[in-house]
């Protein structure tokens, strides 16, 4: 995986904006764009998408296929660190 490209990608112009993607990123990583794309729907936007953990949630539920992985992702260390201190803060603390 080329160190500039992200885990990631998603064409906003596929996306329909069912937002089915939204509940299944473990990372919280997918969020509603409020700007249209060309066909006038309201797509999903990616924010930090180097964080991706790469479980391939958003790429089975969407219906329009808008996500997709490099054929080639390797583990993505810093989207697993992120993850893993993402639930460690969210415990509670005694």
């Amino acid at each position: 995986m080329n160190a500039l490209s992200p885990p990631i990608q998603l064409d906003r112009e596929r996306c329909k904006g069912c937002l089915l993607c939204l509940d299944v990123c473990p990372n919280d990583l997918i969020v509603m764009d409020n700007r249209p794309n060309l066909q006038g729907h309201f797509p999903v936007a990616l924010v930090h998408a180097d964080y991706c953990v790469q479980c391939r949630h958003c790429v089975d539920i969407c219906p329009d296929q808008a996500f997709s992985l490099p054929r080639s992702a390797g583990l993505n260390w810093p989207g697993w660190v992120f993850h893993l201190s993402r639930g460690w803060h969210a415990r509670k603390q005694p």
